[in-house]
């Protein structure tokens, strides 16, 4: 039972760790988006 448990929670925190860094690549993504649209902005200006 606490092998069990154990596996579950190791499954749950890798699901986490993967979460976590496709948000961080999300964030880096739109932060770039945003640098993008603000120097094309600027430029049109």
């Amino acid at each position: 039972m606490l092998a069990g448990l154990a596996e579950k929670e190791a499954g749950l925190l890798s699901a986490l760790k993967a979460a976590t860094e496709e948000l961080a690549r999300m964030g880096e993504r739109q932060r770039a988006l945003e640098t993008e649209r603000n120097g094309t902005l600027w430029a049109a200006g």
